[in-house]
């Protein structure tokens, strides 16, 4: 279950606006089932408040992207070079699609939806300002 805390911050991201990637990472220490079922459990505890969940291995990143650079500096060298071991693909790349296709095709969006929030927020705390001035002068204009 999730702690006081984790609620707390899920409460104040849903009160503030603002949206949330969830990166699931280690995923490689799990079953494929239970990853989904992780998946499942943060969209439910995070709700509006995700934009998405992105199951990764950093580890399997890592040594994919080492071996990738390994086997470009042997091919830059003239050097034979053997094919990079491990996973086909690249396993930050769903991560990095899924920022390019939500932050930065949504950016603008985030952007408006947070300046609206500074805004409204602003102009509440000037309504306030302005009716404790307001009854200030009204009691100094009857004292």
């Amino acid at each position: 279950g999730s702690t006081a805390s984790e609620s707390d911050i899920v409460s104040e991201l849903r009160d503030d606006g603002r949206s949330v990637l969830g990166v699931l990472n280690k995923v490689d220490t799990l079953r494929g089932d239970e990853v989904e079922e992780l998946v499942s459990y943060v969209r439910e505890q995070l709700g509006d408040a995700l934009l998405d969940v992105v199951p990764v291995s950093a580890k399997a990143a890592i040594g994919y992207r080492t071996a990738q650079e390994r086997a470009t500096s042997a091919s830059a060298d003239n050097s034979p070079s053997s094919p990079a071991k491990g996973a086909a693909v690249d396993p930050f790349a769903a991560l990095e699609a899924t920022i390019a296709a939500r932050l930065i095709r949504d950016g603008r969006e985030i952007k408006r939806r947070l300046t609206t929030r500074r805004v409204l927020q602003a102009l509440a705390q000037l309504r306030v300002a302005v009716l404790d001035r307001i009854a200030s002068l009204e009691r100094a204009g009857t004292a």
